[in-house]
C-alpha cells in the first residue's frame, strides 16, 4: 500500500507470516504529520490496483480488494 500527502509518499504492506502462537496486526498506521488528507493506492497479491484520492486523516478505513470501502461501526467511546 502506497499512501501519498504532502509531497511525501510512505509504503507499508500486510505480512500474513508468523510464528507458533502468535500473529500479526492487519492493521497499517500512516502517520501524516499536519496532512488532513491522502491518496492511497492499493496493490493486491491477483495483481489488482484499486485507488482511493482524499481519504480524510485520523480515522479508521477498512479496505476489501474488490469492494468500495467497507463502512467502519466507529469506536467504543466506553473504554
Amino acid at each position: 500500500m502506497l499512501v501519498h500527502y504532502g509531497r511525501k509518499t510512505l509504503a507499508q504492506a500486510v505480512l500474513s507470516q508468523s510464528s507458533y502462537y502468535s500473529c500479526n496486526d492487519p492493521r497499517l498506521h500512516f502517520g501524516l504529520g499536519a496532512c488532513n488528507t491522502a491518496d492511497v493506492d492499493i496493490y493486491w497479491p491477483n495483481g489488482l490496483r484499486e485507488s482511493y484520492k482524499g481519504l480524510a486523516a485520523n480515522q479508521l478505513v477498512t479496505l476489501r480488494e474488490g469492494v468500495e470501502r467497507v463502512t467502519n461501526k466507529g469506536w467504543d467511546k466506553r473504554s
